[in-house]
């Protein structure tokens, strides 16, 4: 069943500007019906009779969209009539431009008076048949209304009010944009008010600058605010303004870059009309209205550059990485945030390498760089191409202050989680070592390897895979986790010498961590948490008790190995322990001295504290018997 968001969001990608609602099979979900583009300000200047550029624009296909702000004539803060703002409409179309048309009256954007945005929603009522009379366009209500004290439910209320305004006085069918508050710029509030907005033909639109503050989060808008909108927002979504003069610490280009990733369209300021400095072409109307021709400014492609990156495509970064062999952590894939990478923190820490990703590098103290200030849920993918079809034990360079108790990691393979590990902190940002995530199988050929996060704090310099040492066929096997319970199945195993016990993951999250084991062995376990499918072997060939459990789980997940020999075995491990002379054979004085042990039921020196039983006594008697051949 179909929650009503998904449809909301599956219709919004059917729309077609002036259509009404349509849902298109095939199209993304995030798709609004409406490509890249640019914005145009004309109402402000030259009585709105300027030659807007279409000529240069034109020469630009990735612009595919204008946004038009139109100061409603009537309201006092422009000499262009309504005449002016129908041919700029109508000659947008006649290039072949999908256009949005929006309601911008200055003093009103931030404010959160519903009345004012009433005021908006009349507007349209009064001059939409005029203004759409000879081509369609999207209605975008009003922009920036709402500020940063907006609240979910003065947003949802009062938009409720002014779309059914809207839909009830006019014949206009096709999607409304609505500006979240803000200035654009309250991604949470946003999307949480979409849940109550009534209409089923929305599209929320942000605007993203250097200055793009969060109030609502205090802070600096992230990368995280625009996947949270969308991925609780009830509609589809566009950055309907974009730009990188202003100040401000909102890194604008990522933000841009994955906005465009997830699919919303991307519209930048300003082709022209701008009062300040973002001004993609020249001359500016507020210096020349008589120019029938423009030139590029410095600033264009600024703009220009962020368009048509829907579908960044994703490729090696100096590779495709050899496997088997080491990837550089630096050295991740090329295709920008929400593509090759997701990084909690906006830009990079300032190193030389690689300036224009923003994933934070610095110098490592072994060689070259390492990825640092790592937070949870990061990640970085990296294509490789592997040789050879096999398993291939996964070994990453890391380093984390001793504070920190326990981090690690999960590996992923072309989407599928393979592996995941963790360690103790290592005494130091710079003071590596080297931890293993386990074994992974991989096909010969290319795949996209990803590197995830799972706790923060610490640093990563390199990963390698090398070919995994084969393992012996397994004679018993323990489940770890079967169908995810907390438990060893079966906890407790009775094996003899030389026996291969497997280990099999059946859930993520578990370790197998050794808490005793008899003199002599050296049985390693698995410290770190591994994932579901991950696999280890070992062979028992000391006698005695082997002890283990699940270091996160200790309480719930313990499991014991005792190793006995059989009869035979334990006749043969008797009579050589019993040879104190060494020459082979059990000699008369030997045989006493194991009577004497049977008698007393005394443990026999070096076999782990083990006694002679009444079948190995026997067996010992007819060996003597025969010859004393131990």
């Amino acid at each position: 069943m179909f929650a009503r968001r998904d449809f909301l969001r599956a219709a919004g990608a059917g729309v077609a500007i002036g259509s009404g609602l349509g849902v298109g099979a095939g199209l993304s979900t995030a798709s609004v019906g409406f490509g890249d583009g640019v914005n145009l300000q004309p109402s402000y200047f030259c009585d709105g009779t300027q030659d807007l550029g279409w000529g240069l624009l034109a020469d630009h296909p990735e612009i595919e969209t204008v946004r038009i702000e139109i100061e409603p004539p009537s309201w006092g803060e422009t000499s262009a009539d309504l005449a002016d703002a129908r041919r700029w409409l109508d000659e947008a179309a006649d290039n072949g431009l999908q256009v949005v048309a929006t309601c911008h009256h200055y003093p009103n954007n931030g404010s959160n008076s519903k009345e004012d945005l009433l005021d908006a929603a009349q507007w349209w009522v009064d001059n939409y048949d005029y203004l759409a009379a000879n081509s369609s366009f999207v209605v975008n209500l009003h922009n920036e209304w709402g500020n940063h004290e907006t609240t979910r439910e003065e947003f949802s209320g009062a938009y409720n009010e002014a779309v059914s305004t809207v839909r009830s006085g006019t014949d206009y069918t096709g999607p409304i944009v609505i500006d979240i508050p803000g200035w654009g710029q309250a991604y949470q509030v946003g999307a949480d008010a979409s849940e109550s907005l009534d209409d089923d033909n929305l599209i929320l639109s942000t605007h993203i600058y250097p200055s793009a503050w969060n109030d609502d989060q205090g802070r600096w808008v992230k990368t995280s605010d625009v996947e949270y909108m969308d991925e609780n927002s009830d509609y589809p979504c566009i950055v309907g303004e974009f730009g990188s003069r202003r100040d401000g610490e909102a890194d604008w280009s990522a933000l841009v870059d994955r906005a465009a990733s997830l699919g919303w369209p991307v519209v930048g300021w300003a082709w022209n009309g701008d009062g300040e400095d973002m001004n993609m072409t020249s001359p500016y109307w507020g210096d020349d209205c008589g120019s029938e021709s423009y030139e590029k400014t410095d600033y264009f492609d600024v703009v220009y550059d962020k368009l048509g990156q829907g579908d960044p495509e994703q490729r090696p970064y100096e590779g495709p990485h050899a496997v088997p062999g080491r990837v550089a952590a630096e050295d991740f894939d090329i295709g920008g945030a929400g593509v090759a990478y997701s990084d909690g923190t906006e830009g990079t820490t300032g190193e030389p390498y690689r300036p224009e990703e923003s994933v934070d590098l610095e110098a490592a103290s072994e060689n070259g760089y390492n990825i640092c200030d790592v937070e949870s849920g990061e990640w970085w993918e990296y294509t490789v191409e592997v040789a050879e079809t096999g398993a291939y034990e996964l070994r990453a360079r890391v380093a984390s202050e001793d504070e920190y108790d326990v981090v690690g990691f999960s590996v992923a393979v072309d989407g599928d989680r393979v592996a995941s590990t963790s360690f103790d902190g290592t005494g130091g940002w710079q003071r590596y070592t080297t931890v293993s995530a386990g074994e992974i199988q991989l096909g010969a050929g290319e795949c996209v390897l990803r590197i995830r996060a799972e706790e923060p704090y610490w640093n990563l310099n390199w990963f390698e895979l090398e070919e995994a040492e084969p393992h012996p066929d397994a004679d018993e096997t323990v489940t770890v986790a079967p169908d995810g319970a907390r438990e060893f199945s079966p906890a407790t195993l009775q094996i003899e010498p030389g026996t291969v016990v497997a280990f099999e993951w059946d859930a993520d999250g578990h370790t197998l961590s050794v808490d005793a084991q008899p003199d002599g062995a050296e049985w390693a376990g698995v410290d770190g948490t591994q994932s579901a499918g991950h696999s280890h072997t070992h062979t028992f060939d000391v006698a005695g008790t082997y002890e283990y459990s699940c270091r996160p789980h200790r309480s719930e997940m313990q499991g014991t190995v005792t190793v006995a020999p059989g009869d035979d075995d334990e006749a043969v491990s008797m009579a050589t322990a019993l040879d104190e002379d060494d020459d082979g054979e059990i000699d008369d004085a030997e045989i006493l001295d194991a009577v004497d042990y049977w008698h007393d039921e005394a443990p026999v020196p070096g076999t782990d504290g083990r006694t002679i039983d009444d079948q190995t006594l026997l067996e010992l008697v007819e060996r003597w018997q025969n010859g004393g051949g131990t």
